[in-house]
């Protein structure tokens, strides 16, 4: 999904005027054109930061005081024809374009070969079709009127106008999106604590016999965070709905699948598409889940395999824990941040090492 929008007005931009001539390449003096255009840069006239590349880019001064031409208007459509082909740096390509009015501009081969597909380019290299100027990501692009392109930056602008859901308001099982057009599934609020291991402040896990010291561990009691699982589109097609996602999510046993849920403080989604119903014990299944990441795939094996000291090993399950403490520890909101049942072993190895319970 696109993220973009059809700008309500531009600014356009212009440096000094050229002569634009195009030659065949292999009959000596001869000419296809030979005009006067008007190089010019569009702005989104919402985007002052963009407006002062544009004066850089067009040449403009502080120091001289020399202020390139500037025409604010409505973002309408208009008729272009081709009148040029640029060859950049790298083998890169660009078709030039003027505009009735003698503005010229890149036009983007993706669009041009929709445009002849789909409405064909007539003698002298106009084009059967009106444009409009769209905005993608930071980038300024000619877009064809009716096209695809055209549709899909509609329905981005839309997104982006929609008043924003903010994180009180957000409902478990409830599948957002935000202005990128990311999918995420709300779980809900959670209280957990959050673990951390330095092992800066320790030996070298390969010095054997010597202990961590206490700074090298630290409790955080994290009283309210917004538990959330991101759903790819590719996750989708594979697993045939949001629930199919979040059931495979939950059986995996590889600790970077934890990616997926998120611990946030908010979450600022443009949409709500649907609501789903989530299972009964998910916070339970959710912490199962994040233990068997943690336990799984654990050993060194292999004939360079390294026998480690119980002090090596206690030092790498301590890592192993602090890092999914968040997901093995969630509990409803508002309940206090306490210690899972399932995650109390691996607490017990923090032992004396925790400092005071920090705060969120």
């Amino acid at each position: 999904m696109i993220q973009g929008h059809i700008p309500e007005q531009v600014i356009y931009v212009s440096g000094a005027s050229r002569r634009v001539q195009v030659k065949w390449d292999d009959l000596a003096n001869s000419e296809v054109l030979n005009e006067e255009v008007i190089p010019c840069f569009p702005v989104d006239a919402a985007s002052e930061q963009s407006l002062e590349t544009a004066r850089q880019w067009a040449g403009y001064r502080v120091d001289k005081g020399k202020k390139p031409a500037e025409e604010r208007r409505d973002n309408k459509p208009f008729e272009i024809r081709i009148c040029g082909l640029e060859v950049r740096e790298r083998g890169g390509r660009a078709y030039k374009v003027v505009t009735g009015d003698g503005y010229w501009f890149d036009l983007r081969e993706d669009v041009l070969l929709d445009a002849i597909l789909q409405c064909g380019i007539s003698k002298g290299g106009k084009i059967n079709a009106q444009f409009i100027w769209g905005k993608l990501g930071s980038q300024m692009k000619l877009v064809r009127v009716g096209s695809a392109l055209h549709t899909a930056l509609i329905q981005a602008g839309k997104r982006k106008a929609t008043a924003k859901v903010k994180g009180s308001e957000l409902q478990p099982g409830g599948v957002y999106r935000n202005v990128k057009g990311e999918r995420f599934l709300v779980i809900g609020w959670v209280s957990t604590i959050q673990l951390t291991y330095n092992a800066a402040f320790t030996p070298g896990i390969y010095d054997r016999g010597k202990a961590a010291t206490p700074e090298s561990a630290s409790r955080t009691d994290i009283p309210k965070q917004l538990l959330f699982v991101e759903i790819a589109d590719w996750q989708l097609r594979e697993h045939g709905s949001v629930l199919g996602v979040l059931e495979h999510l939950l059986t995996l046993k590889e600790s970077f699948y934890t990616a997926y849920f998120k611990l946030q403080k908010s979450l600022t989604v443009m949409e709500h598409e649907e609501t789903v119903e989530l299972p009964e014990d998910i916070l339970a299944r959710v912490r199962t889940m994040s233990l068997k990441c943690l336990t799984t795939g654990r050993k060194d094996t292999g004939p360079h395999a390294i026998e480690l000291s119980a002090a090596e090993k206690r030092e790498r399950a301590l890592a192993n824990a602090a890092h999914s403490s968040e997901l093995a520890n969630v509990q409803a909101h508002p309940a206090k941040p306490q210690v899972s049942a399932e995650f109390e072993p691996f607490y017990a190895l923090f032992g004396t090492l925790l400092s005071t319970p920090g705060k969120s």
